[in-house]
C-alpha cells in the first residue's frame, strides 16, 4: 500500500516536471520576469494600489550602442502581458494593466512602441482606449552568442513624464538557459517571419509613429558580404515601397546605387531608408534602418529573419492557392484619413493574395458610381504583386468620396454603365456587388477606402 502510495507521488512529480519541460522556452522566461514585476509591485513603496501598468516592446540589445525592435521583441512583450493579467486575475491583486486596443494589435512590430517624437497623451488616447499608465514596463532581451541562454535585461518601471511624484523603479533581470537543441530551435522559429510582404509591412507599422515624416528616400538594401544589388533587393524594395505607402501613407522616392534622390521644399525633414541581408543557415536576416538624411544619424532600425528559402525565388512568394481570398486597397497617401486638395497628385493602388476577378469603383461625393476597373482578371503572375489602377489630379466635385473594390474567384455579375466624358458611370440601381446564386464555389472579398477631396 505504501508502495502505491508513493508511485503515485512520483508519477504526479513526473507529470508537472514534464508539463514544465514542454512550455516553449519564451513562456517560461516571460514567467519568471512576470513573477519579478509581480514582487515590485507588490513590495515597493512607491507604488500605489490600482496603478496602471503598460508593456513595452522589448528591444533585441546587440550592444551599448544597438538595439533592435524584432518579432521576438514584440512576442515577449505579449507573453509578459498575459502572465501579469493572469496573475493579477488569479490572486484578484489592486493593479490594472492595459492591453492594446484593434489599432495597437495591428501595429505587430511596433508593439507599445513610444518614440520620443510622439506625444505621450495622443500615444495612450489612441492606441490604449483613453487610460493613462502610470508606469510604463521598459526592458531589453539579450540571446546569447552560442544560443546557451536567453536574458531579459534593463527591466524598469518607468512613471509616466506627466507624474514627477513617481520615480524609476528597477526589476530584478531573469534569465533561462536553452537545455537543447529543441529549445535553440524554438527560440529561431519565433523570430522567423514566413514572407516578404508580412516582413515589409511590420517594418512600415514601426515607422507609422514617426508622424512628422512625409517623404522618405528608400535606397535598395544589399547582401551584407558582397554589398550588391540582388533580384531579391529589388524585390524587398519593391515590396517595402507598397507597404510603407498603403499603412504609413508616405511618400517614397526610391533610389538607385550612387544617386540621390529629391526632396520638396516643403519637407523640412527629409529622412531615408536603407539596410542588408545576409543569410545564417536556414534563415535569412534582414536589418533596416531609419536615417535622418542630412545628419545621417540613425533615427530607428529593427530586424527581422526570412526563411532562407525566400532567396531561391528572389522574394517572390509562392501563390497559395488554398488560401483565403484577401485584398488590399490603398493610395499614395496611405488608407487611413486620406484626405486631397485641389491639384494634388493621386495614386490609386491594390494587391490580392490569388488569382480572382476585380472589380474597383470611385464614389463621388455626388454619388456617382465611376468604374474604374471591371471583372479584371488577376493572373497567377500578378497575384501578390502591388498593382496601381490609376493615376490622376483631384479636382472638382469636392467632399466626401470613396473607392470600393470587390474581389471573387468568379467572374462577378455585370453591370451597365454609360459613358460620361469618356468616364464609365454606373447606371443607377444596376447592382455592383456580386449577387448571389453561383452554382460553382465562390469566394470574394471587399475593401472601401473612405477620402476627402478640397478645393485650396
Amino acid at each position: 500500500m505504501k508502495m502505491k502510495k508513493y508511485t503515485t507521488l512520483f508519477l504526479l512529480l513526473l507529470v508537472f516536471v514534464s508539463a514544465d519541460a514542454q512550455q516553449d522556452i519564451t513562456s517560461r522566461l516571460t514567467a519568471k520576469m512576470s513573477t519579478e514585476i509581480m514582487t515590485v509591485l507588490q513590495t515597493s513603496p512607491y507604488i500605489s494600489k490600482q496603478s496602471k501598468v503598460v508593456v513595452l516592446n522589448l528591444m533585441n540589445v546587440k550592444d551599448k550602442n544597438d538595439s533592435l525592435r524584432t518579432p521576438l521583441g514584440v512576442h515577449l512583450s505579449k507573453n509578459i502581458t498575459h502572465e501579469l493579467l493572469q496573475t493579477i486575475s488569479k490572486k484578484s491583486l489592486p493593479y490594472l494593466v492595459l492591453v492594446p486596443n484593434i489599432e495597437a494589435e495591428r501595429m505587430m512590430s511596433s508593439f507599445f512602441i513610444m518614440p520620443d517624437s510622439v506625444d505621450e497623451s495622443d500615444f495612450w488616447n489612441k492606441y490604449l482606449n483613453n487610460q493613462k499608465p502610470d508606469y510604463y514596463l521598459s526592458a531589453s532581451y539579450v540571446i546569447a552568442d552560442d544560443y546557451s541562454a536567453i536574458s531579459i535585461v534593463n527591466c524598469q518601471l518607468i512613471p509616466d513624464r506627466y507624474n514627477i511624484s513617481n520615480r524609476v523603479i528597477p526589476v530584478k533581470n531573469v534569465s533561462v538557459e536553452l537545455q537543447n537543441d529543441e529549445d535553440k530551435k524554438q527560440l529561431m522559429q519565433f523570430q522567423v517571419i514566413q514572407d516578404v510582404k508580412q516582413l515589409c509591412d511590420q517594418f512600415a507599422y514601426h515607422l507609422k509613429f514617426y508622424r512628422k515624416i512625409k517623404n522618405i528616400q528608400l535606397h535598395y538594401f544589399t547582401e551584407e558580404v558582397s554589398g550588391a544589388m540582388t533580384p531579391f533587393s529589388k524585390k524587398l524594395g519593391e515590396t517595402l515601397t507598397a507597404s510603407l505607402t498603403r499603412v504609413g501613407g508616405y511618400q517614397v522616392t526610391q533610389v538607385t546605387m550612387g544617386t540621390r534622390g529629391l526632396f520638396t521644399k516643403e519637407d523640412l525633414t527629409p529622412y531615408e531608408i536603407s539596410g542588408k541581408y545576409v543569410q545564417e543557415g536556414e534563415r535569412v536576416k534582414v536589418t533596416g534602418f531609419l536615417k535622418n538624411s542630412t545628419t545621417q544619424a540613425v533615427v530607428s532600425s529593427a530586424e527581422f529573419y526570412l526563411p532562407a528559402s525566400v532567396l531561391q525565388n528572389n522574394g517572390n512568394g509562392v501563390v497559395d492557392l488554398t488560401a483565403k481570398l484577401q485584398a488590399d486597397l490603398w493610395t499614395n497617401k496611405g488608407n487611413e484619413n486620406v484626405s486631397y486638395q485641389q491639384g494634388e497628385s493621386m495614386r490609386i493602388y491594390y494587391q490580392v493574395n490569388k488569382p480572382c476577378f476585380v472589380r474597383v469603383l470611385y464614389i463621388t461625393s455626388e454619388n456617382d458610381s465611376i468604374v474604374l476597373l471591371d471583372n479584371y482578371s488577376i493572373e497567377m503572375k500578378e497575384a501578390g504583386k502591388p498593382m496601381m489602377i490609376m493615376e490622376g489630379i483631384s479636382s472638382s466635385p469636392y467632399g466626401k468620396e470613396k473607392i470600393l473594390l470587390l474581389s471573387s474567384t468568379v467572374q462577378l455579375p455585370q453591370i451597365t454603365y454609360v459613358l460620361r466624358d469618356n468616364v464609365k458611370v454606373i447606371v443607377p440601381n444596376s447592382a455592383p456587388v456580386a449577387s448571389r446564386g453561383f452554382k460553382v464555389k465562390e469566394e470574394s472579398d471587399t475593401k472601401e477606402l473612405n477620402l476627402l477631396s478640397t478645393p485650396k
